[in-house]
């Protein structure tokens, strides 16, 4: 969308502030140009973005017990939290506004397992939802777009069923609250 185009009544529009952000060279040049971004209303008010974007890193490794839930704490390394969401320690985020969200991320396991591999997402302490996975998969990439509400407390989980024990090696995740 271009910076001259009016945008519809209760419609937001992306109005770039630099070139890079309007090519939109991938979602991680986007994301961090985010601070740089305005955003416009129909009414014409302009607002820095300041909603919710999140990308942690995890780089350590994990034993994951086949056919168990293992919890992704401790993402070593944040590189931007804007509305200090994330509590790096424990692998948990508390959202602060309700809306829809865009969660990106992947595990890498140390090799490709004879079973399923698995991302999935814990919900106030109980499982949610499955983000993606597959057969003999050494790395799950994940793209969702999710609905949060305000006080939902998210963590991340890595599973797998070969029947043995395998090794996951790093994690990531990129959320963003598009609306």
């Amino acid at each position: 969308m271009s910076d001259t185009t009016t945008p519809k009544k209760g419609f937001y529009q992306w109005a770039p502030t630099d070139e890079k952000l309007s090519t939109f060279q991938g979602i991680n040049d986007a994301l961090e140009k985010l601070d740089d971004a305005v955003l416009t209303s129909s009414n014409g008010q302009i607002n820095n973005s300041k909603q919710s974007n999140i990308s942690a890193y995890r780089s350590s490794t994990l034993s994951l017990t086949s056919g168990v839930d293992t919890k992704l704490s401790s993402f070593q390394t944040t590189y931007r939290d804007i509305q200090s969401e994330l509590t790096d320690s424990a692998g948990e985020i508390v959202f602060k506004e309700s809306g829809l969200y865009l969660f990106t991320g992947n595990i890498v396991l140390a090799g490709a397992y004879s079973g399923n591999s698995y991302f999935k997402l814990y919900r106030n302490g109980s499982y949610w939802m499955t983000l993606g996975g597959g057969n003999a998969q050494q790395i799950v990439y994940v793209s969702k777009l999710v609905q949060y509400t305000a006080g939902d407390k998210i963590t991340f989980y890595a599973v797998q069923n070969s029947g043995s024990i395998g090794t996951l090696n790093t994690a990531s995740i990129e959320i963003i609250k598009l609306f």
